[in-house]
């Protein structure tokens, strides 16, 4: 059984030194300390943080006895070069260790070292204990040394950790990529607070940028990426080389920050536990998980007894979010589908979704609708019993934020592995985050792809039915891509430019990689050799894709799935858009006898019939579903018989502020639908923990007693502080039990 009732004791000891600090107290604190000092044990270390070129190392001997003197032997890399209690590192050092011997009068010997880089250093201990697989975690400890950017202490380590192996085909080469999971969250080189992170090894990106590059470009874009870091990797006193310290993929605070399914699975079996003595919490827990048809059912039976939700005041969020999915044709997750079309996909979170049958009816009747809407002529269809546009089940932007990042660097994965989708209560399904980037932009697997299109490039079963394949022949989309490469196009050209990403990265990182290649021989190319080479690819890219995006008629040409009128000479032509008298009217000409659609920024506002080979539409603009200055993107459609006739063409208008339409809900067969005022009660488990900045502020008129839920609030914000205190206490054989 988790140990959750411990750390709330310990919360409790805190508030209460905290809110009432007494004499005694104190005394016994200052008692601890001097025990301590009295008890020193002989050690060395460096005072500076880190080392820095042309700066002086200076060694600290603690534990001397009276009297006691030291001599010093400095190394680098087991050469002699100096005594003397200080030592300036050289450029020449760098990617090297520096070490100095203390002996002291009193016959002491001990050494201490470092790891010269400018980037961070992790060091990580597992007592020798090698990582052999990707399931069993080897505990053990690891300290970050920072650098010139990232040195406070309250964005380093040094505490416990467990680490495994992680990755497919990453975890076949020589050179391993690892997940680690720290022994309380921590807020690793400034990327947030947590627990689980990645060290990817980037073996077959010899640049060591790929990965990088393209996920913060994805966050520039607007879509939910992973924060990461290159640093150096020490591993049990070896030198392994570069790595991206990166946040782990994951439904957390901070992340891919939806409803979390699986901690309310804790929290409601936390609470049950709490009302029933005789449950084992940690065993109701792991039921709960595994077992999730309690969410809808609102019930369940554990070890013979039932139990209502309703009979301890739990609520629960509505079904139509909490969803983190992986598009892979590996499928090597306990949930997963395959959608209407073929698609793979399988859920990261929750993991044990399948056990609710009407959870993944909502999931797969969603996405399977979306599939529908983008193969139909004007991306419309029936879904819960009402008309809809695929924008209205899929978030736009990502959807086109996606497709630019996949496309510029050429994913080879994109759509096929390692794909990432999101779905939170209330909103759409979105796209991201990017991942596995290794293998883009001219990598060691480039086919010549600098001036093609990823979408249309590959032929096997899976992607010859990938979503985007549908979705280029809307010219909305177009727009939406255009509009946004244009909005970027600066950004875009920050990666070649001199001095400009690429650049920076090279001369951050350059004796970095080269050690690298020294350790790693048998990367096709060396760190230099592959900088460039991915700074020439992306340059011919970029120029091949400005070509492309002149305009959305360019743009739908190149990916020649649009057909705007057909041959049989049946036409419709956009004449005239104009705005005004708070109104838009838009005069079409068309040789069709069948309906003419009217399509603004994707959506459906109405169909008419031509007399005389004229229609036309007046729409207030009120009724438009955007607001403020905009530029609209008006689509008029005719479809007689499977032939589809197509004109388009932007407008300027200024629309009055309108309210949002959330996103479509599961119908109340699939899950009951909470009203606002049916929000969950704000039990202990359930609220929500604040962030040290987000913590509450009460004024002298309501100060909170101090509560079970004033406890979680120092639970979260003193959460590394006691960790580290009790650590403290136990090392120093203060405490036992």
């Amino acid at each position: 059984m988790k140990k959750r009732n411990w750390k709330r004791l310990m919360a409790c000891v805190l508030c209460a030194t905290l809110i009432s600090p007494s004499a005694t107290t104190l005394a016994a604190t200052e008692e601890i300390a001097l025990e301590v000092t009295e008890n020193e044990e002989f050690s060395v270390s460096f005072e500076e943080k880190y080392p820095e070129v042309g700066k002086a190392l200076h060694v600290k001997a603690a534990g001397l006895a009276e009297g006691e003197s030291c001599s010093y032997t400095w190394k680098v890399d087991g050469k002699t070069v100096g005594q003397g209690d200080s030592y300036t590192p050289t450029a020449g050092d760098l990617e090297k260790f520096i070490s100095v011997t203390v002996q002291t009068t009193g016959g002491k010997t001990m050494e201490h070292s470092a790891y010269f880089s400018k980037l961070p250093v992790v060091y990580i201990d597992t007592n020798n204990v090698p990582i052999v697989d990707k399931e069993n975690y080897i505990k053990g400890s690891m300290t970050i040394q920072g650098n010139a950017k990232f040195n406070a202490s309250n964005i380093l380590y040094d505490g416990a950790m467990e680490m495994r192996g992680r990755g497919n085909s990453s975890w076949e080469a020589p050179k391993k990529p690892y997940r680690v999971k720290l022994g309380s969250k921590a807020n690793l080189l400034g990327m947030g607070k947590n627990k689980h992170w990645t060290l990817l090894a980037n073996y077959y990106d010899s640049s060591l940028s790929r990965n990088k590059l393209s996920y913060d470009f994805s966050g520039e874009l607007g879509l939910t990426y992973m924060s990461s870091e290159n640093v150096i990797l020490i591993l049990n006193n070896q030198y392994q080389g570069v790595y991206q310290l990166c946040e782990h993929i994951r439904v957390d605070e901070g992340r891919i920050d939806i409803t979390n399914w699986e901690s309310i699975a804790e929290d409601t079996a936390e609470i049950i536990a709490e009302a029933n003595p005789d449950i084992d919490g940690g065993d109701l827990e792991d039921y709960m998980v595994e077992n999730m048809a309690w969410i809808t059912e609102k019930k369940f039976t554990f070890e013979g007894t039932s139990y209502d939700l309703a009979d301890y005041g739990i609520e629960l969020p509505d079904i139509d979010g909490g969803y983190l999915m992986e598009l892979d044709k590996n499928q090597d997750e306990v949930s997963n589908f395959y959608s209407k079309y073929n698609q793979p996909l399988m859920f990261k979170s929750p993991e044990f979704v399948k056990t609710n049958t009407d959870m993944m009816k909502y999931v797969k009747g969603y996405v399977d609708a979306f599939e529908d809407a983008i193969r139909t002529p004007d991306g419309y269809t029936t879904y819960q019993g009402e008309a809809v546009h695929y924008t209205e089940l899929y978030d736009m932007d990502a959807l086109a934020a996606y497709f630019l990042v996949t496309e510029l660097f050429f994913n080879i994965d994109g759509m096929k592995k390692s794909t990432y989708l999101h779905k939170d209560n209330g909103e759409l399904m979105k796209m991201g985050p990017i991942w596995d980037m290794d293998w883009s932009a001219g990598g060691p697997y480039d086919q010549g792809t600098d001036n093609r299109w990823q979408v249309l490039f590959y032929d096997d079963e899976m992607v010859s039915d990938q979503w985007y394949r549908s979705i280029i022949g809307d010219p909305y989309f177009a727009y939406r891509v255009k509009s946004l490469y244009d909005e970027y196009r600066d950004s875009i050209g920050e990666f070649t430019a001199t001095g400009g990403r690429i650049d920076q990265n090279v001369a951050y990182m350059q004796e970095a990689g080269k050690k690298n290649d020294s350790k790693w021989t048998s990367q096709v190319r060396g760190f230099l050799a592959d900088s460039e080479m991915l700074k020439g690819w992306m340059n011919k890219r970029i120029s091949w894709m400005d070509q492309q995006m002149e305009s959305v008629d360019s743009l739908l040409a190149s990916w020649g799935e649009f057909r705007a009128n057909q041959e049989d000479g049946e036409i419709v032509r956009i004449e005239k858009i104009t705005s005004e008298e708070n109104a838009l009217n838009i005069q079409v000409q068309t040789s069709s006898q069948e309906l003419v659609g009217f399509y603004i920024n994707g959506l459906k506002y109405g169909e008419e019939k031509a007399v005389d080979g004229k229609v036309q539409l007046t729409l207030p603009l009120e009724q438009i579903k955007e607001s403020g200055a905009q530029e609209l993107f008006v689509v008029v459609r005719t479809v007689n018989q499977g032939v589809v006739c197509t004109d388009y063409q932007s407008a300027e208008a200024e629309l009055p502020e309108v309210t949002e339409t959330p996103a479509p809900k599961p119908t109340e067969t699939e899950a009951p639908k909470p009203t606002e005022t049916e929000e969950p009660k704000p039990t202990e488990t359930e609220a929500p923990k604040p962030t040290e900045t987000e913590a509450p502020k009460p004024t002298e008129t309501e100060a909170p007693e101090p509560t079970e839920s004033v406890i979680t609030v120092f639970t979260d914000v003193y959460d590394d502080w006691y960790t580290e205190y009790v650590q403290y206490v136990y090392d120093n054989g203060l405490m036992t039990g």
